[in-house]
């Protein structure tokens, strides 16, 4: 399995999930009737500490084993939507921005960055600027909102970096770059 699906899977696993996992009422009864159960267990069997220490061992393999299942699981389902994406020629997620939008954009934005980087000495474009800069910053924000959902679910880091590496690469042509950005490829 590659990095980047690794990338991927240890994002939407993490926080997203537990996000999820909150909002159903099914998981909250459950984990509580599963707490329950335990300590009604532990307290039912009057263990030793040496059996309470393996019992907690046998959760603790349990505990190991369902987050490779679910790992598993996940990057199954992930792998299949790929699947049923690449069979109805999906262009990652759809935007309203087009081949050509995005081609367009993107020579804009390299047009801007390099009268930026000319007139200021500095190729950073992170700081705040009121006017024409200003506005024409907007336009990274623009490429970034209309990128494929395999780069967004790369989280925020590894997006940006993708979308600069990709934006700062001078071989490729802006057809091109708007192709990986898209995930048209």
């Amino acid at each position: 399995m590659s990095e980047e699906i690794n990338q991927i899977t240890r994002n939407r696993i993490g926080e997203p999930l537990e996000k999820e996992l909150r909002k159903r009422m099914d998981f909250i009864q459950k984990q509580k009737e599963w707490r329950s159960a335990v300590e009604e267990f532990q307290t039912k069997l009057n263990m030793t500490k040496g059996q309470i220490m393996d019992f907690e061992k046998l959760q603790d393999i349990f505990f190991e084993y369902e987050v490779i299942y679910v790992d598993s699981v996940y990057q199954l389902g992930y792998s299949d939507g790929k699947l049923v994406g690449l069979e109805q020629k999906l262009e990652g997620k759809k935007t309203i921005l087009s081949l050509e939008d995005m081609a367009i954009l993107i020579s804009s934005y390299t047009a801007v960055h390099s009268l930026f980087t000319v007139m200021n000495g500095v190729a950073d474009m992170d700081e705040t600027y009121k006017g024409i800069f200003g506005v024409l910053k907007k336009l990274y924000d623009v490429i970034k909102n209309g990128v494929c959902q395999e780069i967004k679910l790369l989280g925020m880091e590894e997006e940006e970096k993708r979308i600069d590496s990709i934006l700062g690469d001078i071989r490729t042509s802006s057809k091109d770059k708007a192709k990986m950005l898209l995930g048209i490829e």
